[in-house]
């Protein structure tokens, strides 16, 4: 592995997570108890906050992996 492809695969990887938690998120119910939902879209919240400061840090590495604004 090179050292030039750590950038894409740890946004890979950040983007993956983020998706896979808003997947679980998105298929809760609107209704019901939220106490217990709420704990879920925090770490949805969080996922998505890590990639995008991984994103505003890497932005030049990105763009010139093909990521476009």
């Amino acid at each position: 592995m090179m050292a030039d492809d750590v950038v894409p695969k740890a946004f890979r990887a950040l983007v993956e997570n983020a998706e896979k938690k808003y997947a679980g998120v998105r298929d809760l119910p609107a209704y019901g108890r939220w106490g217990t939902s709420n704990h879920y879209f925090h770490k949805v919240f969080k996922a998505y906050m890590r990639l995008r400061n991984y994103q505003q840090e890497n932005r030049a590495n990105l763009t010139d992996y093909g990521l476009q604004r």
